[in-house]
């Protein structure tokens, strides 16, 4: 069998029919569905009952306990036989030849091959208002040098922290031992970075194939996480990590240390959702600490600003002005909701 597609599925009853049938759709037909219910409390397990009765190809997967989105995905890959493996979320879809691209694009070699996603935009009431394409330009890498040139160009795209638009070898993803984490935010960001690093050939292709919802009214600034910061020093200490052992730092790094910044600068727009419920001090504070810490100050030093927008956000950092930096946060945060 040439695929798996796995489908971790909780509190999806109103989306998993439009999945399902993406996917069952497609013109290349050597796969198998995945659909792990992870003790989804609505219609969503008698309904992947109804799917494996209705199609050979659908496996149903009842997990004893709800242990989110990560640990479903490690359920159906220990019980996946396809040659390479697919992860789609079940309120998103795939086009009709996202499969028969993939078997296309396939060598003997490749590992891991990444494919463009489209983020559709919703409304309040479900209405797609808004896409963007998201897709890579043609490459193949192998050896350190194409290691690190993958990781620097997928990031660059946007697309190297999602594992819904890649299909990995299992074969692959089994010797390496990597499983994804119970982590929020990051887990598909966490599950790539040590996963590439081992990859014989990455390659990406220039085809959009998977539709992502995203409902516009869950902004950036609605998500309160207060290990938002923390997760963002281990993922700028994870892609140091990788660009030093493949002697790509002093080509790529100004990109991760823009990266790190963005996040420092998600972080405090977070801490001023209302959904954070801290008080301004509170949030200036946090601020101030974020400011302070080690690692904002090697990056403040190290980063070379592209654009004039974060010229003068590298004098605040570098100069720890807080309370500037938390007000420009704040415009920053009332742009993005008009």
């Amino acid at each position: 069998m040439k695929f798996s597609v796995i489908v971790p599925v909780y509190g999806v009853e109103k989306y998993l029919d439009e999945c399902v049938r993406s996917i069952l759709s497609q013109t290349y037909t050597d796969f198998e569905v995945l659909l792990v219910d992870d003790c989804s409390p609505d219609a969503c397990p008698a309904m992947c009952d109804r799917y494996a009765e209705q199609d050979s190809r659908v496996k149903a997967l009842h997990k004893p306990q709800n242990e989110g989105l990560g640990f479903a995905r490690n359920t159906g890959l220990a019980a996946a036989s396809g040659e390479y493996v697919l992860f789609v979320d079940s309120d998103d879809t795939i086009a009709e030849n996202t499969l028969e691209t993939c078997a296309a694009e396939l060598s003997e070699n490749t590992d891991i091959l990444a494919f463009g996603i489209r983020l559709c935009v919703e409304n309040k009431q479900g209405k797609v208002v808004r896409t963007q394409d998201l897709t890579p330009n043609r490459f193949i890498g192998t050896g350190k040098d194409g290691k690190a040139e993958a990781f620097a160009r997928l990031t660059e795209e946007r697309v190297f922290q999602y594992a819904c638009n890649k299909a990995y070898n299992r074969e692959f993803l089994k010797n390496t031992g990597v499983l994804f984490e119970q982590t929020k935010l990051i887990e598909d960001f966490l599950f790539n970075i040590a996963v590439f690093g081992q990859a014989r050939e990455i390659r990406a292709i220039a085809s959009t194939l998977y539709d992502y919802r995203k409902p516009k009214h869950e902004t950036l600034a609605s998500k309160y996480s207060p290990e938002f910061f923390a997760l963002a020093k281990r993922k700028y200490a994870l892609e140091k990590a990788y660009l030093q052992t493949f002697d790509g730092m002093e080509k790529y790094g100004q990109l991760i240390l823009e990266g790190y910044v963005k996040h420092v600068i998600s972080a405090v727009i977070r801490n001023r959702s209302k959904s954070a419920a801290l008080t301004k001090k509170e949030q200036k504070r946090l601020a101030q600490e974020m400011l302070d810490d080690a690692v904002t100050v090697e990056v403040a030093q190290a980063f070379v600003p592209r654009g004039f927008v974060y010229k003068p956000v590298k004098t605040m950092l570098v100069k720890k002005r807080a309370g500037c930096f938390w007000r420009f946060c704040g415009l920053i945060k009332f742009l993005r909701s008009m």
